[in-house]
């Protein structure tokens, strides 16, 4: 059974949706994070380097959707901890 919103800003923000980045390591999810939330999540040249999700919301007015940075990952058949955190958001 679904959460029911408790407060007006909890139902504010389950009507404005929610974005996940996902993909593969290294293709530039945090980077669009930031972009899109003004928020900083760490960017680097290597994969791995999320290892945890950020939460953020998207920048603008009216509605803003709860955008959530995910660890890269190859496959939804999980072999890591970061990958189970993605495909558990996922599905």
């Amino acid at each position: 059974m679904a959460d029911i919103p408790q407060s007006a800003e909890e139902l504010q923000a389950q009507a404005a949706g929610r974005i996940l980045l996902v993909g593969n390591p290294n293709v530039g999810k945090s980077v669009l994070f930031n972009l899109l939330t003004g928020r900083y999540a760490t960017v680097s040249n290597y994969p791995g380097t999320t290892v945890e999700m950020a939460r953020g919301r998207l920048r603008g007015r009216g509605q803003r959707p709860e955008v959530i940075d995910t660890p890269g990952i190859n496959s939804l058949v999980p072999v890591s901890v970061d990958e189970l955190v993605t495909r558990e958001l996922v599905l």
